[in-house]
């Protein structure tokens, strides 16, 4: 794992959180993540989602999971963010555990108009 990110900068971050809960920080979380950090090694075959549902049933676990580490090894980590993972199953999670295959649809809401009765 290449991360931008070690164990002393985890203590410094951590206890910035905690000062801020208990209201002793004096200052706002700066929690920022930048992209485009080199990881040092190849870009997996298996693209990264945010949408775990978007992974045809074939995918091997391990290849996903790689993706997701690269994703978070090209982000740099700047004030009081640290490396985390908001992968979203939502409810386009539940077919693939019936063995049916989902399909998503990217949809601009903007675009999308209703008729209401009046």
């Amino acid at each position: 794992m290449n991360l931008d990110f070690d164990t002393d900068r985890w203590a410094r971050v951590r206890d910035a959180y905690r000062r801020w809960w208990a209201g002793e920080l004096g200052r706002p979380l700066i929690n920022l993540t930048l992209r485009g950090r080199d990881p040092g090694r190849p870009e997996p075959r298996v693209p990264s989602h945010e949408f775990t549902s978007l992974y045809d049933l074939d995918v091997p676990a391990e290849a996903i999971v790689d993706g997701w580490l690269y994703d978070l090894e090209c982000r740099r980590y700047v004030g009081d963010a640290f490396p985390r993972s908001g992968r979203t199953s939502g409810p386009a999670s539940s077919p693939p555990c019936w063995g049916s295959r989902c399909i998503m649809e990217r949809v601009r809401f903007g675009s999308l108009q209703r008729e209401f009765p009046s």
